[in-house]
């Protein structure tokens, strides 16, 4: 469904979804049949020789990943997820320019949400992970105020992965301010990062509506986790 909302708008997305459903039917049908005859004269071809058929086989199943590959690189949507929200929080920190949803998508990187799961910040963790002492805690929620959202650096031997909890009631909205947050962070210090974030929030928010995003924010569905925690005067 994604790939036939990526042909059209939203408006029209039904429509045109069923159709290109139809044509991709036919499509599968008419590659099914060249497949069957090609397949019937390359084993023709190769005869009994079966380093050949490996080769052969190991050859197009080369080709027809490196294809898939290229084709989904092709595509462009105009909705946020967690990779295509890193990097254009971390453009706007570093250009003042929010990137349109076609100059994201050439940037995206096979590996790069495995790697964001093993570095990146970890979206919608437990309030214990962000706050493990009372006193923490009481520091974070007189600085972060009303956000719906509480972060803190995870200092390590390994990494300094940056923690979120979200608050109940956390939209998608909450979660792209909160990795602007850390995109300022990366450059920031903790007690700035966070009011530089929330000043620039109008404008990169209105700058992404202008460059194409159908919406400011990251969808929490999609994050490692949608936890969501209390904290302060709503307890």
């Amino acid at each position: 469904a994604r790939v036939g909302v990526h042909y059209t708008k939203i408006g029209h997305a039904l429509h045109v979804i069923i159709i290109d459903h139809t044509k991709e039917g036919a499509q599968e049908t008419a590659v099914t049949l060249v497949g069957l005859v090609a397949g019937a004269a390359v084993a023709r071809a190769l005869g009994e020789s079966e380093v050949l058929a490996w080769v052969v086989f190991v050859g197009l199943t080369l080709l027809h990943v490196w294809a898939n590959w290229h084709g989904v690189g092709a595509l462009t949507f105009s909705w946020l997820n967690t990779q295509r929200a890193v990097l254009v929080c971390r453009h706007w920190v570093e250009t003042g320019e929010a990137l349109t949803p076609a100059e994201c998508a050439a940037r995206e990187r096979l590996w790069r949400p495995p790697l964001l799961a093993l570095r990146g910040p970890r979206l919608g963790v437990r309030l214990g992970d962000v706050c493990p002492t009372p006193s923490m805690l009481r520091n974070l929620t007189e600085r972060f105020g009303e956000a719906n959202y509480l972060l803190r650096r995870e200092f390590s031997a390994l990494s300094a992965r940056p923690l979120i909890a979200f608050r109940r009631g956390a939209t998608s909205s909450d979660a792209l301010r909160a990795l602007l947050h850390t995109a300022y962070l990366e450059q920031s210090a903790e007690g700035t990062a966070f009011q530089r974030a929330q000043q620039a929030w109008p404008r990169f928010a209105a700058a992404l509506q202008r460059a194409g995003w159908d919406e400011a924010g990251v969808r929490l569905d999609g994050c490692a986790s949608a936890r969501r925690c209390e904290w302060g005067s709503r307890l």
